[in-house]
């Protein structure tokens, strides 16, 4: 009887999460870890980002003008140049920051691809296990090729929805 409470649950909590979007002035919402757990895996597009990217671009309108703390790290500006590992066996990596002018930053992730074509990303911090780190974040996986890919996170802009593109090319 615990296992059906603990099972329905678990689904309840894995419904009721959905991906997460920004908003100029708060990060974007984090999704939780049952939630990134209940998805179904894009194992093909998982493989094909196995290995080292970069992004080359970020777009979003209204740059020039509002604040958007991407990933609850830095304005999405300086993640351009950002340098990412991802090592698709068991789905960790590392993402650093190395734009001047832009906070110094380094984290281990954890990742995934759904078959609904969304992105998770959780950022772990040192000494801390991946299935202990219980934010991350969603955005939409589209446009990929062997060498190229773009994620796309929906924010809320003076109560418009804007798109940050982020496009990213291998190295």
């Amino acid at each position: 009887m615990k296992k059906i409470g603990l099972l329905i649950c678990v689904l309840a909590l894995a419904i009721g999460c959905k991906s997460g979007s920004g908003s100029a002035e708060k990060p974007p919402k984090p999704a939780t870890a049952s939630a990134s757990n209940a998805a179904k895996l894009d194992t093909k597009a998982e493989k094909n980002l196995n290995g080292n990217w970069k992004i080359v671009k970020v777009d979003f309108p209204g740059s020039g003008y509002f604040k958007v703390n991407a990933f609850g790290v830095a304005d999405p500006k300086c993640f351009e140049g950002s340098a990412w590992t991802f090592v698709q066996n068991n789905n960790t990596g590392t993402v650093t920051l190395n734009q001047s002018g832009c906070p110094a930053f380094t984290s281990a992730i954890k990742w995934q691809v759904s078959k609904e074509g969304q992105f998770g990303l959780k950022f772990i911090s040192e000494g801390t296990k991946a299935k202990n780190q219980t934010q991350g974040y969603y955005s939409a996986f589209q446009n990929a090729t062997e060498n190229s890919f773009e994620l796309v996170d929906v924010i809320d802009v003076a109560g418009q929805k804007k798109n940050v593109t982020y496009y990213f090319q291998r190295n």
